[in-house]
């Protein structure tokens, strides 16, 4: 997995633990929330503190952080050292996962022609992954053309807390979505940089895709306690892949603070035209 945190990169194994219940819109309105082995269905339990002890007096003017009773600086206290378990160290609430809304906006798909005899597929990462890049294929003879994109296939990546550390998210590897195209044997990747995910597309397109780019962006904690946030700046980008044939069909990105997880791909021998599906990442509160 990597670590990101603070624009720092490394590589690390972490253990994500400590869940509490979501609140009904989230369970409703994410596609997944991602913290450890959290349940599909948006749900997530705990094996150990819950935010404060039954027997604890909201208020006690003697309670102490971490004895777990709650006092009248606290907004939580479950005695534990645990960032992510909706209570913090310090007696804060704090977030308990990481979830995409669901599709906020899309982009418009690009590339070829839209072929009748090519098959459209909408592939979506599963809960709690965002669109990392793209796999595929180049074939160097079709058309007399420098190389199209024959095949391709989207790469998601999972989206995890760090238990030690509040302000660090965790990239690890996730599904490898369906293959489109059945054409070209040149093997490409376009992935983004560790702690960024897919919200843009530009290239070059005749019949089919010549070439494809991808552009990025960065997703950070900001923040401390129940002020946490996820940020979405401008990142890095990949490519090219592919060849220089066609016309530019420009760029098409994301809507602000949104990245990809989900594409729309066009083909049939060939990929054809392809498109994102564009999601909102947040923090989840108990």
């Amino acid at each position: 997995m990597v670590v990101v945190t603070r624009g720092v990169a490394w590589t690390a194994l972490v253990a994500v633990v400590g869940c509490s219940a979501l609140p009904s819109e989230v369970t409703t309105e994410t596609a997944g929330v991602s913290n450890g082995d959290a349940a599909a269905s948006g749900t997530m339990t705990g094996s150990g503190s819950t935010i404060a002890d039954e027997t604890a007096s909201a208020g006690d003017p003697d309670a102490m952080c971490g004895d777990g009773l709650i006092g009248l600086s606290e907004d939580c206290d479950d005695a534990n050292d645990s960032e992510i378990d909706g209570c913090t160290q310090s007696c804060q609430f704090s977030p308990v996962g990481a979830a995409m809304l669901e599709p906020s906006s899309e982009t418009d798909v690009v590339g070829g022609v839209d072929d009748a005899g090519s098959v459209a597929a909408i592939d979506p990462c599963p809960q709690g992954q965002g669109l990392q890049g793209f796999t595929g294929t180049i074939d160097d003879q079709a058309f007399d053309q420098s190389g199209v994109v024959g095949r391709l296939t989207g790469q998601c990546a999972t989206l995890d807390l760090v238990d030690d550390d509040p302000t660090a998210l965790v990239f690890g590897p996730g599904t490898t979505l369906p293959t489109h195209g059945e054409r070209g044997s040149r093997e490409f990747s376009l992935m983004c940089p560790p702690g960024q995910l897919v919200a843009g597309l530009r290239g070059r397109a005749g019949g089919v895709i010549d070439q494809l780019r991808i552009a990025c962006r960065s997703l950070e904690v900001e923040g401390q306690g129940s002020e946490q946030t996820i940020v979405v700046a401008t990142g890095q980008g990949d490519g090219p892949a592919g060849g220089d044939g066609g016309q530019s069909f420009g760029a098409v990105e994301c809507g602000d603070g949104q990245v990809a997880a989900s594409i729309e791909v066009h083909a049939n021998d060939f990929v054809l035209r392809v498109g994102l599906k564009c999601w909102t990442p947040r923090l989840v509160y108990p």
